[in-house]
């Protein structure tokens, strides 16, 4: 595209060519500042006095009158969602993000801002009921006065077309007819009406017009005004249900009409008890608005409802006017702004808020000031001039880039310790890496989606993430605060979305920590398990060792009293047995002393008494020893089998030595038994020397070795003996029992010619 002072042209194919409409070169645009093509392929040229767009063959102008300027357009261009931004001279940026919705006002030509009621004639013609300033026609851009005869201040609360007559109601003047040349007017002095207001006029499938107002409802036919006994309420709107069923909507509920009887229609919804003002039938739901508690849609055959408020995506709890356009979505004219609602697949309410945004200025709507014309658009009457939806005009919806977190607080104040985040971001000087002490936990975060096109469709919705919280209600708050929170590591989750057909969605994380007190860690709570578990074990250990403690006195009185035992029965012992059988020993003198020569073997029989007395005392000398206490310790016990050795051999021919003397065995004792059965094994095998070995040399080794190990090794030169005939004496089995009992190992090793060794090895247990 280009453009010159002799026209606007397009380079096709390399050829220059001159832009037409309706078949004639656009070659007569003067002081052309600018031009640009939007994504539609309209083209926006800028002047010195406004803007004009071309659409297909049609051009439309943009200045002062239909909310433009006049000053000089210098740039245009358009952004990545669509949006025209037209820079002015004078008058700073405009932009313009589509038309589906357009204003008629005071400034486009219309006389009076308050509309309250609109109507349209088969030709498309539109009427517009004003507050204070009568009735109007619009054509082809232009208003013009129709002179009602009124008195006073010309309110014209309801407009109806009907059979080539257009009807309306009045505040105060009664009921207008006008066929385009005369009027009639219908009073309630000279026609009995309810009222001289009229609220509402509606027409039934049978041609009937249904009158409602501050007195009650009537119903004209056959030119004849019937009064409906309605208790005198005010009815604000009528729907048609069924061939012979009208609805009412009144200040206190709903009325049925059904073939002329009148009751109260329950829906057992919050509409039995509000004030409506305003029906629509959309299939088998009733939409029903109401002037304090929102939308109420009842479903006439399942007899189920729902409602719709500022809570639930409602622009406002007051709504005037409803209509239903030929897709089938419901509008809402309330207190503040536009709503189009529809039901999803699962039968669940959704809704659009347009607004000063979308280009209406004319936020609060007037009820029953709504209108659909034949081609789909839709009119609303406002308290700041008439709003124009023309659903198939182009019109932009936000698409945000992303949401950008503006600010982070602690406790309503930006964060000024440096100690709680790793660095701030460049652009809005967020905490990257905070982590707070747990009793700094009052978080407050403002975000806001980037966006051209303007934010009044855009919805949030959040959540902290390391919360046992749900998601909140879609809302546009873009500042969010939470309370006392717990330790842990958190993300805050941020949705952005538009509430357009077409929904987009963007996403905010930003992660933080609050730090999890020491007390409350699972460090201190195994330590403090671990103390617990030890304290345990310390006092079992101590009760162990308090039990081990019992246990040792116990077996200290338990020894001293064996000790005292083993003393008085050695004492016992020796006193009795030893004084006897020296008492025998002398009687046997005695005796052989009185027989005088005596025979020999009365001589033999003497002699054994004596032998048997004299070994006799010999073993319980051995048996008195052990007996005493002092006599368990180690050293004592070798020393005493020494002894015997020396003792046995003294005045024999064989040389007994005991080689081994350590003063170590001093830290060793043995029980009674143990002691007893180890000097018996080598005395058993020094006798078994004495009798059968004939030895020469005779030597007993007692050796400690590693881990408190005695080893005992008896060694002897003589004849040796067969292994056979040892184990039938000798007294070897006998050894062996013992060392059994003492846990000990006996071996023997011996070969006839060769002498014999003797090999004991036993584990000592320390004092």
């Amino acid at each position: 595209m280009c453009a010159t002072n002799s026209g606007v042209y397009r380079i096709d194919s390399g050829t220059l060519k001159t832009i037409q409409v309706n078949g004639k070169p656009l070659n007569n645009l003067p002081d052309i500042r600018s031009i640009c093509d939007d994504p539609e392929k309209n083209l926006w040229i800028g002047q010195t006095n406004g803007v004009i767009r071309i659409a297909d063959t049609t051009l439309q102008f943009f200045n002062k009158t239909n909310g433009f300027t006049n000053n000089s357009v210098d740039d245009i261009v358009t952004d990545h969602e669509g949006n025209i931004w037209l820079g002015s001279d004078g008058q700073g940026l405009f932009r313009f993000s589509g038309a589906r919705f357009t204003m008629l006002d005071e400034t486009s030509g219309l006389p009076s801002q308050q509309i309250m009621s609109i109507g349209s004639d088969p030709m498309g013609h539109l009427y517009f009921g004003t507050y204070d300033n009568g009735l109007f026609s619009f054509e082809n851009g232009k208003a013009y006065k129709i002179p009602v005869p009124l008195k006073g201040k010309a309110s014209i609360f309801s407009l109806r077309y009907h059979n080539g007559e257009l009807w309306f109601g009045t505040s105060g003047s009664g009921l207008f007819r006008y066929d385009g040349r005369r009027f009639k007017q219908y009073t309630r002095e000279a026609n009995k009406l309810m009222s001289n207001t009229i609220l509402t006029l509606n027409f039934d499938h049978q041609n009937r017009l249904w009158l409602g107002g501050v007195g009650g409802a009537m119903l004209y036919e056959h030119d004849t005004f019937h009064l409906l006994p309605t208790d005198r309420r005010l009815v604000s709107d009528f729907v048609t249900i069924g061939f012979d069923s009208v609805l009412m909507s009144t200040e206190n509920g709903i009325i049925l009409w059904n073939k002329g009887t009148i009751s109260r229609f329950i829906t057992e919804s919050p509409a039995d008890s509000s004030w409506l003002q305003c029906f629509a039938l959309n299939g088998k739901n009733l939409w029903m608005g109401s002037s304090n508690n929102g939308l109420i849609c009842y479903n006439l055959q399942s007899k189920k409802f729902f409602q719709l408020g500022k809570e639930n995506g409602l622009a406002s709890d007051f709504v005037y006017n409803l209509i239903v356009d030929n897709a089938g979505y419901v509008w809402a004219g309330t207190g503040y702004g536009i709503n189009r609602i529809w039901l999803d697949e699962s039968g669940n309410p959704k809704t659009e808020f347009y607004g000063k945004s979308d280009g209406i200025m004319g936020m609060e709507s007037n009820h029953g000031a709504v209108l659909k014309m034949h081609d789909g658009s839709i009119w609303f009457g406002t308290t700041n001039g008439a709003i124009h939806y023309r659903p198939n005009a182009r019109s932009i919806q936000p698409n945000p880039s992303s949401i950008v977190l503006q600010s982070v607080e602690l406790f309503g104040e930006p964060i000024k310790d440096s100690s709680y985040y790793q660095y701030l971001d460049q652009w809005n000087q967020i905490p990257i890496g905070l982590r707070l002490p747990y009793k700094q936990n009052t978080l407050t975060f403002e975000f806001h989606a980037i966006t051209l096109t303007g934010d009044g469709s855009l919805r949030y919705r959040y959540r902290i993430e390391g919360l046992d919280a749900p998601w909140s209600e879609w809302s546009k708050n873009t500042t969010i605060t939470f309370s006392s929170l717990p330790p842990g590591k958190f993300r805050l989750h941020v949705q952005c979305k538009t509430t357009g057909e077409k929904e987009i969605v963007r996403e905010l994380f930003y992660p933080f920590e609050i730090i999890t007190p020491f007390y409350r860690t699972i460090w201190f709570n195994f330590i403090i398990l671990a103390s617990c578990i030890l304290l345990g074990i310390l006092i079992q250990y101590f009760v162990h060792q308090r039990k081990l403690a019992r246990l040792r006195l116990v077996e200290r009185l338990r020894k001293d009293e064996q000790t005292k035992v083993r003393l008085r029965t050695a004492e016992d012992f020796h006193d009795e047995i030893g004084n006897r059988l020296t008492r025998i020993n002398v009687l046997s003198n005695v005796l052989k002393k009185k027989l005088g020569k005596i025979s020999p073997e009365g001589e033999r029989i003497i002699k054994q008494i004596q032998e048997n007395t004299a070994q006799l005392y010999s073993g319980t000398h051995d048996i008195l020893w052990s007996l005493k206490p002092t006599n368990d310790d180690l050293f004592e016990i070798l020393h005493r089998i020494g002894d015997f050795g020396n003792e046995l051999f003294q005045d024999t021919q064989t040389k007994f030595q005991f080689l081994d003397s350590d003063k170590n065995w001093h830290k060793y004792r043995l029980p009674l038994d143990i002691s007893r059965n180890l000097i018996m094994i080598f005395k058993e095998a020094l006798n078994n020397a004495l009798k059968y070995a004939h030895a020469k040399h005779i030597s007993l080794h007692a050796t400690l070795r590693d881990d408190d190990v005695l080893q005992m090794v008896l060694k002897e030169d003589g004849r040796g003996f067969d292994l056979q005939y040892a184990k039938r004496g000798h007294g070897l089995d006998n050894m062996k029992l013992r060392a059994e009992r003492i846990k000990g190992r006996l071996y023997y090793d011996s070969e006839k010619g060769k002498g014999t060794i003797i090999t004991l090895t036993f584990k000592l247990v320390k004092k």
